[in-house]
Formats: C-alpha cells, structure tokens, sequence
C-alpha cells in the first residue's frame, strides 16, 4: 500500500516516508528562534503529534530510514 507525501503529493511506500509534527504557530517560533532541531525537540517533549509525512526530499535534514 502506497502513502503519498503530505508536501509534494508523490506516492512512496511506507518506509520511505518520516514524520514530523505539523507547524502551527507555536513550533514556528521556535523553529525562528532557535532551529529546525531544536523545534523538533520541543515538540517531541511536549507531545505533539508526529502525523505529518513527507519523503527524504521534503523532509529536510534529520530524515531517519528507521
């Protein structure tokens, strides 16, 4: 079963897709202020659901195959 990506809408399979937590305006700021990594931290700690999937070429730095 194929999943599209949430940003360029290509169809991968499932391994091949990582999620990351959908941007609102509180992980932008933070991402602003303090970097993509660091972002993804403060989400992780705080529980914020990881729905959003997207494949190696949009996901950015930190993509994991795992």
């Amino acid at each position: 079963m194929k999943m599209r990506c949430d940003s360029c809408r290509r169809e991968f399979e499932p391994h091949e897709l990582d999620a990351k937590p959908r941007l609102g305006p509180v992980l932008l700021i933070v991402r602003l202020f303090r970097g993509r990594a660091a972002m993804m931290d403060f989400a992780g700690d705080r529980g914020y659901d990881f729905n959003r999937m997207e494949c190696r070429d949009c996901y950015g730095p930190g993509f994991s195959e795992f």
